[in-house]
């Protein structure tokens, strides 16, 4: 994973043979633009829980998602990281929450 001062012409430039590359911006720390074999380039920010364990919360596709406007949201959840929240749990708790039928609620019918 290489760091780099990510800039317009930098994201622009940015591809790669292989199937994804990571590049880490030297001035958000924790913001990685992630570079697709397609060319797809999506923003997250690679961090860790309390436990130790690696996430990857994805933030946005570029240019959708521009390089300012990820530097602030990537800090915006890093400060929540810090004061203890996991925001990819959260993400993953909200998709299975409401009213999900289960295997148990569907066999009677």
């Amino acid at each position: 994973m290489a760091k780099v001062k990510l800039t317009e012409r930098t994201i622009q430039a940015a591809e790669t043979d292989s199937v994804q590359e990571n590049l880490r911006d030297t001035i958000a720390r924790g913001l990685v633009l992630r570079v697709y074999g397609s060319g797809r380039k999506t923003w997250g920010i690679l961090y860790r829980t309390k436990s130790g364990r690696r996430r990857w919360f994805k933030l946005g596709l570029y240019p959708a998602l521009s390089l300012a406007m990820a530097r602030e949201r990537a800090t915006e959840e890093l400060g929540l990281i810090a004061g203890g929240e996991d925001p990819q749990a959260e993400r993953e708790a909200s998709r299975f929450a409401g009213d999900v039928e289960t295997v148990a609620d569907l066999a009677p019918r």
